[in-house]
């Protein structure tokens, strides 16, 4: 198992995008303003398949019954699908199999809130339509307002943040960062500078090879200890 800096990030936007894809439920898909109170259902609220508060005046109504059934059942929809990429953000530290496919699953969760900020859309106004349709106009009352959309924006920067992840930190594995840190926290003993050799000078490896010759000369019994004495004071410079 390698976890590197590059795949635990990754990992934790695509598990930050599926939990908001779930959390995402509980934005209000409507919102009814009244002069004193405020009125607003959600995708959990939905869960229940039916309308608790805005269309329970019209529940009769078959137009009514499949916008509401139709929300509820893409809010299930969603709600599985913010698991199943919550899992696979948590899945993708460990196993490096699924770390593509949790990356692209964001894609999914970004195309899941939009599409709720789309329900959110159309559920507001057919609130908005049943009322006026059937001349049900509260003294006060303002207009609908869902904010279903703004889920979708924060998941579009979850995934623009593990793009950016992805492409600038490096996939370095944290094992191997522990053991720089170590080395780097280690003392070094400082190191003594070595003095170089000297290097003899052009003229006198000319007289160190004439001395090896009547050296060997010496040895041989050619030349007397006072020859070879006088030859090595006139060869060698004096100290």
């Amino acid at each position: 198992m390698r976890i590197t800096k590059r795949s635990l990030l990754c990992a934790l936007f695509a598990a930050a995008a599926g939990a908001l894809t779930v959390l995402a439920l509980l934005v209000p898909l409507a919102t009814m303003r009244l002069a004193s109170s405020a009125v607003s259902e959600c995708g959990f609220d939905l869960f229940l398949m039916k309308s608790p508060h805005i269309f329970a005046a019209h529940w009769q109504d078959s137009a009514t019954k499949t916008l509401v059934y139709a929300v509820a059942a893409f809010s299930i929809v969603q709600c599985i699908i913010g698991a199943a990429i919550f899992l696979l953000g948590i899945c993708a530290v460990f196993v490096p199999s699924v770390r593509r496919v949790a990356f692209w699953s964001m894609l999914a969760a970004v195309a899941v809130t939009a599409a709720y900020g789309v329900c959110g859309f159309f559920y507001s106004s057919g609130g908005a339509e049943v009322l006026e349709r059937d001349n049900v106009w509260y003294a006060g009352m303002t207009e609908f307002s869902s904010a279903a959309f703004v889920p979708a924006v924060f998941a579009a920067l979850l995934f623009a943040g593990a793009c950016v992840c992805a492409r600038l930190v490096p996939d370095t594995p944290f094992a191997r960062v522990r053991r720089e840190k170590r080395r780097a926290a280690e003392p070094h003993e400082p190191h003594e500078p070595h003095e170089p050799h000297p290097q003899p000078l052009p003229g006198e490896i000319e007289r160190l090879e004439l001395l090896a010759k009547y050296g060997a000369l010496y040895r041989e019994g050619a030349l007397t200890a006072e020859e070879f004495e006088a030859i090595k004071g006139r060869l060698l410079p004096p100290l």
